[in-house]
């Protein structure tokens, strides 16, 4: 049987139960979470959104990270710190990181404080509709690094 081993989510939240199902997990799954304070797609403090058919509720980052934080078994005890402002870019960075869940699994919140819906670190998208893009870290590189530590 396989499972997931590791998850990132970029300029992404949650959506609201009942609209996906419960996931039955064998064990933990470590998460990690980029997203920007000025994304008008998924914002900071969640919304509505659908069409004619679906209705669901996009929720905030707060709720997204509490929620695997409570999925996970982790304690709210939260390291914080801010990563370098090393680019004039108009972004900065906050690492939270709850490393202390069950089965030595974690949750870590990119929070990038001017950050729009991009993939952070890319050089293909910056300004305009989608917002700023971070260069104070890859999201790619990041992520590989995050999956590598969580291997099975």
């Amino acid at each position: 049987q396989r499972s997931v081993t590791a998850a990132a989510s970029v300029a992404a939240t949650l959506i609201a139960p009942p609209h996906i199902p419960s996931c039955n997990r064998a064990r933990p799954v470590p998460i990690a979470f980029f997203l920007g304070s000025d994304d008008t797609f998924f914002p900071p403090a969640g919304r509505l959104a659908g069409n004619d058919i679906v209705h669901v509720r996009l929720l905030s980052i707060e709720e997204s990270v509490e929620t695997w934080v409570e999925r996970d078994g982790c304690s709210d005890a939260a390291e914080s710190e801010s990563l370098p402002d090393v680019h004039d870019d108009g972004t900065t960075v906050r690492r939270v990181r709850y490393a202390d869940c069950a089965s030595g699994s974690e949750v870590v919140y990119y929070g990038i404080e001017g950050g729009g819906h991009t993939w952070p670190g890319s050089p293909l998208q910056s300004g305009g509709l989608v917002g700023r893009t971070t260069r104070e870290l890859s999201a790619s590189d990041t992520a590989l690094r995050f999956f590598l530590d969580h291997v099975l």
